[in-house]
């Protein structure tokens, strides 16, 4: 649940937020009863947004993955320069 009490000097009011796709979303309730349950029913609908967000995320992993490298011919780069230093002699 992402309802939190929000007070500012003497005001006193329930605060929801959530954040979905990257976007903070905010409101604020009076602090009575019927400001909780308007406060609860926003909450579980963004709740709901957020969870189905959640699920089409691919995450940071699978968008920056490279493209596989081609296969060929393993070759060390150290067997190159001993190459290279034997023929200098």
């Amino acid at each position: 649940m992402s309802i939190y009490e929000h007070k500012q000097g003497k005001y006193t009011s329930y605060r929801v937020a959530r954040s979905v796709n990257g976007v903070l979303r905010q409101k604020y309730f009076p602090m009575t009863r019927d400001g909780l349950a308007e406060a609860r029913d926003l909450d579980d609908e963004w709740a709901a947004e957020q969870a189905d967000a959640q699920t089409r995320f691919t995450g940071a992993r699978s968008r920056w993955r490279r493209e596989p490298m081609q296969a060929g011919p393993h070759t060390s780069r150290y067997a190159d320069k001993r190459v290279a230093n034997s023929s200098n002699g």
